[in-house]
């Protein structure tokens, strides 16, 4: 923009302006508009912080790319405000998410629903003894022949963990009770 401006009837050289001289206040509103700015002059630096908020930006102002890598932490998102739909299919990799993050619960909210996870959702030792809480797996959640010998540490199955009548005679192979594994008290129950 060159040539001369008349203001209040004083003409003056658009380059008389010195840095600052135009200040916050100074234009009315509405009085610059979309294309009065040139591409790349007004950058982050110019911008006061939380001068920018919710209802300011346009739908689609803001696209991939035009945010710099690490400039959106936890903190600058609101609880709630990713869902479901918001996240691509296997965007979340193995080491994308960290130790505690996901719980089970937080107060009444549950952090993974009720049949997302699947058996093939989980490698190899993805799941160490002492980190599924109490009461997490319910009877009817194994499906049948998923728990092997192998599957069950020494003594961890103790007495009173099995109900009455849950273990009968077609339930041990050939072998698996050896002598003396069967106290004298349970000689005496009936079969």
């Amino acid at each position: 923009m060159h040539g001369n401006i008349d203001v209040y009837g004083n003409p003056f050289d658009i380059n008389d302006l010195g840095s600052g001289m135009v200040t916050s206040g100074d234009l009315g509103d509405g009085v610059v508009f979309s294309g009065n700015i040139a591409s790349g002059q007004v950058s982050w630096p110019h911008i006061a912080s939380g001068a920018i908020r919710s209802g300011l930006i346009g739908n689609e102002a803001v696209t991939s790319g035009s945010i710099a890598s690490g400039q959106i932490g936890s903190v600058h998102i609101q609880d709630g405000t990713i869902i479901t739909v918001d996240v691509a299919s296997g965007a979340i990799q193995s080491g994308t998410v960290g130790s505690g993050s996901v719980g089970g619960f937080f107060g009444a909210t549950r952090h993974v629903q009720s049949g997302t996870i699947g058996s093939t959702d989980f490698g190899s030792g993805a799941v160490i003894a002492g980190t599924v809480g109490s009461g997490a797996i319910q009877s009817g959640n194994y499906s049948s022949g998923s728990i092997g010998q192998d599957h069950i540490a020494s003594g961890g199955i103790l007495s009173g963990h099995i109900a009455s009548g849950q273990v009968g005679q077609n339930h041990l192979s050939s072998g698996s009770v050896t002598s003396g594994a069967i106290s004298s008290d349970c000689n005496s129950m009936p079969l």
